[in-house]
């Protein structure tokens, strides 16, 4: 989590960019997803190589298009309908549109959802505080259908 894997590039010194999709892109491969290859710009495609990526790959907004498109992710309303690998967007509400990518790492029994993600390496941080430290954001919760979705949520008893 904070040492980053060397066989991906680290985005977090990106520009205005950073390394949330990049992280969130390594995980979903890790969990099983396989390349998706075409065009860098069309949000239809997912891949990575050391030389180069798809904009789906890196990109918040992208990724988003990706999961709609592909059918490798269904939308959510609610985060209680999130288990552990599925993904939460963010739009911080800014006016940058959808920008920020984090994976569900954690579920407890009675429902708290805890996330994970890069440009400023984070572990298990409770959607709640997310939420209450972020007036005016928007939220997209994606359940994946692929390997992820055969793991059942993670039970976390007596942590607060």
């Amino acid at each position: 989590m904070y040492n980053h894997n060397t066989n991906y590039r680290d985005y977090s010194t990106n520009g205005g960019g950073g390394d949330c999709t990049n992280f969130a892109s390594q995980i979903l491969r890790a969990g099983g997803w396989t390349d998706v290859n075409g065009y860098y710009t069309d949000y239809h495609y997912w891949w990575y190589t050391f030389a180069n990526q798809s904009y789906t790959w890196v990109g918040a907004y992208p990724v988003y298009n990706f999961l709609n498109y592909s059918g490798r992710g269904t939308p959510k309303n609610r985060s209680s309908d999130l288990v552990v690998g599925d993904i939460l967007q963010a739009n911080w509400g800014h006016g940058e549109g959808i920008s920020h990518s984090m994976i569900v790492s954690t579920k407890h029994n009675d429902g708290r959802v805890y996330l994970s993600y890069h440009t400023n390496d984070t572990l298990d941080r409770p959607l709640s505080d997310i939420v209450a430290t972020s007036p005016g954001a928007s939220f997209y919760a994606w359940h994946i259908n692929d390997t992820f979705s055969s793991l059942k949520p993670q039970t976390v008893v007596g942590k607060k």
